[in-house]
Parts: C-alpha cells; sequence; structure tokens
C-alpha cells in the first residue's frame, strides 16, 4: 500500500474536524459520518482510558511549554476500523497550536505501508 495514507484532524475536545480520503480507505469510515464524532470511534475499548488521559494532558499543555514530547517519531498504534477490525497502523502524531501557542487540536497521519527497506521497525503503542 505505497502511499496509503490516512489525515484525522481533531479539535481539543477529541472530535474529528477532518477525515480525508485517504482516511475513508484506509479505516472504512465515510468522512461525512464520522466529522464531528469523538475520536472514541476509531480508538479501541482497551485503549480508551490511556488515550483520554493522554489527550486531555496533551491539551492542556501551556502556551508556554514549547516541547510537549508528543512529535518524538512514528509509534504503531491500533486502530478500530469500520468493519470493525483492529488493525495496527504506523502513526505520527502532531499537536496543532493556535497563533498564541496555546492547543488547537490534534493531527495524526495514519499509514499501512511497510516500512522502507533497512528502515527501522516502529515500536508499538
Amino acid at each position: 500500500m505505497k502511499n496509503s495514507y490516512a489525515v484525522v484532524v481533531a479539535d481539543t475536545d477529541g472530535l474529528i474536524r477532518s477525515w480525508d480520503s485517504g482516511a475513508e480507505k484506509l479505516l472504512g469510515h465515510q468522512a461525512g459520518a464520522i466529522v464531528g464524532q469523538s475520536l472514541d470511534v476509531i480508538v479501541p475499548d482497551e485503549y480508551k482510558e490511556a488515550h483520554w488521559a493522554a489527550f486531555r494532558a496533551l491539551m492542556a499543555t501551556p502556551a508556554t511549554t514549547a516541547d510537549t514530547g508528543l512529535d518524538r517519531g512514528a509509534v504503531r498504534l491500533p486502530v478500530h476500523c469500520q468493519d470493525g477490525s483492529v488493525r495496527p497502523l504506523a502513526v505520527r502524531l502532531i499537536l496543532l497550536r493556535d497563533p498564541w501557542g496555546s492547543p488547537a487540536g490534534a493531527v495524526a497521519l495514519f499509514s499501512a505501508a511497510e516500512p522502507p527497506a533497512g528502515a527501522d521497525a516502529l515500536p508499538e503503542l
């Protein structure tokens, strides 16, 4: 699945605000049905508590904090797809900040692609 990416944007409340065509293909949900829904739709049940604790902590990061530690590289993350399956996908999570530095949400770039030849395996989350 070369160049098969999904871009998902969530606001500070964890509501999905953008869901591109790659996300439709990779995760199965149509944008019209998922935009406005909680990230709970794609977070497997056994990960929800940890996900929300980390997400809320990140969204409470003061504007004066330059390094949140969020964008330290990619990981493999289990994602709940529309068909009911849970797939481990490569993901890079990036905190979005407003012009004054306060958290404005987050973007996740998912990929089902295999790592390039010679690349290290991604850590599991």
